[in-house]
């Protein structure tokens, strides 16, 4: 536990031991956050779903960077990002949404073809200021599918997160926030053909998620910590599905977030984030069913790193209106046994009317595409 206690020497000497006390804290939570770094997932029961991704989704700004967030999340998205960053928002108040159009040709299931899934990526919230905290409140839905294949059959996989947050500032430059997230995840499967109507099964899992965040003058430095989600599905379901073995139990692996900005000119910040993802063992892609014949269903029992990139710049800046546009790309490992890893071009493109902010951006890669369109309204200011 980090304890401040003062003595009876001067102030000076009681203000520099609570220094170097704080510095003791954070340096502790940067050890916890290694830690977690260093163990791979634990056993799981044969072939549990991972239901992740290692692109980014949701904020259009943090797409349009490339996927950096942990510096960059000082709005009401921040609570899905780094939570530390709410602390930095120059407003009283902030209410905005995010809308994504995805489509992840990202599995072969034997056919030889890649195996669509289209989806809609919803993400809202709302976060004010009260002296040196932020709180905040949202809900999204990270991870979304809807497949039918030849026979008739149709899979449904979805998860939702209701989400709030807390975020403190100690003096100008430094953050720390704390993110809970309750996550339902809702499966569904229905064939037809073989007389089987809607089967569904639901699981629920609540987790936090912490960061700091540190800006001072030109610089920022943001680290995050999301702990791995398991959710236990009940697998007796399978005997209505006619012989397809679908509900399975679902695993999301830990992740940890670390990153840097520059402010390089008045007009241009440069951002760069790693993201580190535990190893998932024994895990395939959603939507799999029975295993099928393809490989590239399994997911790689491996830890995985991105390297997110991205450059914003004021086209306009004046009081009332901003024109922002931004760019990145980034590396996505393959994910899946035989698959290849896949190289995107981000760019955005944001305007300001006021204390309205219209944003869109474009996430582009081979058999992969992302479109986001933002709202959202800001009013007051630190």
């Amino acid at each position: 536990m980090c304890k401040f206690i003062l003595n009876d020497g001067p102030i000076h000497n009681q203000v520099k031991q609570s220094r170097s006390l704080a510095y003791g804290c954070v340096l502790l939570f940067l050890i916890v956050f290694g830690l977690g770094l260093s163990q791979d997932g634990h056993a799981q029961q044969e072939y549990t779903y991972g239901a992740y991704s290692l692109f980014p989704q949701g904020s259009s700004r943090v797409m349009a960077m490339g996927g950096a967030s942990s510096t960059l999340s000082n709005d009401a998205t921040g609570i899905s990002f780094n939570p530390a960053g709410l602390s930095f928002g120059d407003w009283s108040f902030d209410l905005g949404a995010t809308y994504n159009q995805v489509v992840n040709r990202e599995a072969d299931f034997g056919s030889g073809d890649d195996i669509s899934q289209p989806y809609n990526f919803i993400l809202g919230g709302m976060a004010a200021h009260l002296g040196s905290w932020t709180f905040a409140v949202g809900a999204s839905s990270p991870y979304q599918l809807d497949t039918d294949d030849i026979s008739g059959a149709r899979s449904t996989f979805d998860i939702v997160s209701y989400d709030a947050a807390i975020a403190k500032r100690f003096g100008k430059y430094f953050s720390i926030g704390l993110a809970y997230h309750h996550e339902i995840v809702n499966m569904g499967f229905s064939n037809p053909f073989l007389g089987v109507s809607e089967v569904e099964r639901d699981a629920s899992n609540g987790y936090p998620r912490v960061g700091i965040a540190f800006q001072k003058k030109k610089v920022g430095l943001g680290i995050v910590y999301t702990p791995r989600r398991e959710f236990e599905i009940d697998t007796d379901a399978n005997s209505e599905t006619g012989g397809v073995n679908y509900f399975r139990d679902v695993v999301i692996p830990a992740k940890v977030t670390v990153g840097f900005s520059y402010q390089a000119s008045k007009r241009t910040l440069i951002a760069i984030d790693f993201d580190q993802f535990e190893a998932v063992k024994d895990s395939i892609y959603v939507g799999s069913g029975t295993l099928g014949t393809g490989s590239e269903i399994f997911i790689d029992n491996k830890k995985q790193g991105v390297i997110h990139g991205g450059l914003e710049y004021y086209a306009v800046k004046s009081r009332h209106n901003d024109v922002l546009l931004r760019a990145g790309a980034y590396n996505e490992p393959a994910r899946l046994v035989g698959a290849d890893s896949r190289l995107h071009y981000t760019m955005g493109l944001e305007v300001r009317f006021g204390p309205a902010v219209l944003s869109v951006a474009f996430d582009q890669a081979e058999n992969f595409n992302n479109t986001a369109q933002g709202f959202s309204v800001s009013f007051g200011s630190l």
